[in-house]
């Protein structure tokens, strides 16, 4: 009895300074997290897509599982490069690709702005806009132009003493964020939607004086 007792003594003290073991993830480490993409046009229709591929770029492009829009188990910390595609091969949207980082935990929804194959064969808008009232001319004051279903700064324009400006680096149709920015704060902001037929239009912005 008191050799059994000693040798538990002696054994118990090991046992408790092993590390406690973590289980590891269907995605092959101790964090998962399921990732979801949404498919939009430019006027935030859903579009019917399907993953085509969806690979590991962190570890020598290695393939995921995934199912539909789903991949069920990404790995916390990594990211990922992908490719979506129109179920219908008729679509007249384009394949679209990018890249993907799962920066911490939280299943991720992804929402990505599908293109028009031929953008060439319709009428774009390009227009003047207004700011009423204008912001203080003293200060330095200019527009920037978003996409809303994608993060992506499209036109850039300065804004005249009496609020005019005028939209002009790339042809618009879809929906779009602008912000009129008055020295180093955010001085208006609206959103517009551009359809097929809009060629030219003034947009006008009223600034929100309540602020």
């Amino acid at each position: 009895m008191i050799r059994m007792l000693v040798l538990a003594l002696l054994v118990t003290p090991r046992l408790w300074s092993q590390p406690p073991r973590v289980p590891i993830g269907a995605c092959g480490s101790p964090l998962c997290v399921s990732l979801r993409f949404h498919v939009v046009d430019g006027f935030g229709n859903p579009l019917k897509y399907r993953i085509d591929k969806f690979r590991d770029a962190s570890e020598g492009a290695k393939t995921i599982p995934f199912h539909g829009l789903t991949v069920p188990s990404v790995a916390v910390g990594s990211y990922y490069s992908y490719s979506l595609v129109p179920i219908d091969p008729a679509s007249p949207f384009q394949a679209a690709e990018g890249e993907v980082a799962i920066p911490e935990e939280g299943n991720k929804w992804v929402t990505v702005l599908a293109r028009d194959k031929s953008p060439g064969d319709h009428d774009w808008f390009r227009g003047p806009g207004r700011v009423v009232p204008p912001p203080d001319p003293s200060k330095t004051n200019w527009v920037r132009v978003e996409e809303v279903f994608k993060n992506n700064v499209v036109d850039e324009e300065p804004l005249q003493a009496d609020g005019t400006f005028a939209i002009r680096t790339i042809p618009l149709r879809g929906k779009y964020l602008v912000t009129v920015i008055s020295g180093g704060d955010v001085y208006a902001a609206r959103q517009i939607t551009i359809g097929w037929s809009d060629k030219l239009w003034p947009i006008e912005i009223h600034a929100n004086m309540q602020r």
